[in-house]
C-alpha cells in the first residue's frame, strides 16, 4: 500500500488500511482495548512501519526518547495524511481517465469533494461535467439540456446510461 504500513490484523472490518487516519484510529482502539501504555502501542506501531515509513521513523526521532502516542500520531499525521488542501487541488484538477468509466471517475470525484469539504453546488456540477470525455460533456451540455435543475447524481446517472448505450468512450 502506498504508506508501507503493515496491516497488523488481517481482515480487520473496521480499519480501511489504506488509509493512514483509519489505521492510527484502529492502533487508538487497540491501545484502549488491550490497555496498552503509550510506550507499546508507540513500539507496536513502529513494528507495523516499512520501507519509506519505517525510514521515516528512525530518522524522525532517531535523537529523541521514544515519542509519546500523541508526538507520534501528530508527526504520522504530518508526514502520512492527507489534508483538505491536497482533496481540493486534487478535486480541481479531477478528470475522466482515458478508458475510464463513468463510475470510477464519479467515485474519485465525490471522495475529494468529501475529503475537501465541499458541498455540491453548480460549479462543481459543471465542474464534473467538464471532466468528462468529450463526446459524454457535449451530449450532457446540449442534447440533453444542460446542467438546469440537476443533481449531481442526476448528472452521473445520465453519464454511466449513455456510456452504457454508446460503449466506452
Amino acid at each position: 500500500n502506498p504508506y508501507h504500513m503493515v496491516k497488523p490484523f488481517h481482515n480487520s472490518p473496521k480499519c480501511d488500511w489504506e488509509s493512514p487516519e483509519s489505521w492510527l484510529k484502529t492502533l487508538d482502539n487497540v491501545k484502549d482495548l488491550f490497555n496498552l501504555k503509550e510506550s507499546a502501542l508507540v513500539a507496536m506501531a513502529k513494528l507495523f512501519l516499512k520501507d519509506d515509513a519505517g525510514t521515516w521513523f528512525e530518522t524522525t526521532f532517531y535523537k529523541h526518547q521514544p515519542p509519546t502516542w500523541e508526538e507520534f500520531k501528530l508527526a504520522f499525521t504530518a508526514r502520512f495524511c492527507e489534508t483538505r488542501e491536497d482533496a481540493l487541488d486534487r478535486l480541481a484538477r479531477c478528470s475522466q481517465a482515458h478508458g475510464e468509466s463513468v463510475a470510477n471517475y464519479a467515485d474519485r470525484f465525490r471522495s475529494d469533494m468529501q475529503k475537501g469539504g465541499r458541498e455540491e453546488d453548480y460549479s462543481l456540477r459543471r465542474q464534473f461535467c467538464d471532466g468528462l470525455h468529450d463526446q459524454l460533456r457535449l451530449w450532457i451540455l446540449m442534447a440533453d439540456g444542460g446542467l438546469e435543475g440537476k443533481s449531481l447524481n442526476d448528472l452521473i446517472r445520465r453519464a454511466q446510461e449513455l456510456e452504457r448505450n454508446a460503449g466506452s468512450y
